[in-house]
């Protein structure tokens, strides 16, 4: 009778992971299947914080690649040890929609760079300014592989830290 009642237990917890598992997964049902961010994850990290949306995790590409889903949760590529060209990076931040959701976003960051310094230098104006170009290139089926996700390196400070530009996208 009790090794009955352990194979139920065994049997029960082995369909209750399998379910999360697949539900954790996003169930293959995105989309973008074949980008490779939509990978199943194996394992997970906690998240740095957390938005109106959902979860922000901040890692090395390989570990974001790894963890990554098709969720509201937020990624974010920490390159800022690049000597080169220090760089932030959204994974699929097309789906960052609302103007106050992007400033949030754009909140956690810096925070996360006083947090954690480098050499990274990005002002608050020009990401936000960087996120909303990509989505409408995005929206606009313009090179969706490069607009799909926003790269905020320092050599584009400049280019999107502008009062026109600050103008037309309020």
């Amino acid at each position: 009778m009790k090794k009955r009642r352990v194979k139920k237990l065994i049997f029960l917890i082995t369909t209750y992971f399998t379910i999360l598992l697949t539900v954790k997964a996003g169930g293959g049902n995105s989309k973008n299947d074949s980008y490779p961010y939509n990978e199943v994850p194996y394992e997970t990290i906690a998240p740095y914080t957390t938005y109106s949306k959902g979860s922000v995790y901040i890692a090395d590409a390989e570990t974001i690649k790894r963890i990554i889903v098709d969720s509201c949760d937020l990624y974010v590529i920490d390159d800022r040890g690049n000597e080169k060209n220090p760089d932030m990076c959204i994974c699929n931040s097309y789906k960052i929609r609302s103007k106050e959701d992007i400033r949030e976003i754009v909140e956690i960051l810096l925070q996360y760079e006083s947090e954690f310094p480098s050499d990274w230098e990005r002002t608050a104006e020009s990401m936000y300014n960087e996120i909303r170009m990509h989505n409408k290139g995005f929206d606009l089926g313009y090179k969706e592989t490069r607009t799909r996700d926003v790269d905020l390196d320092n050599n584009d400070e400049e280019k999107f830290n502008n009062p026109m530009l600050s103008l037309l996208l309020k």
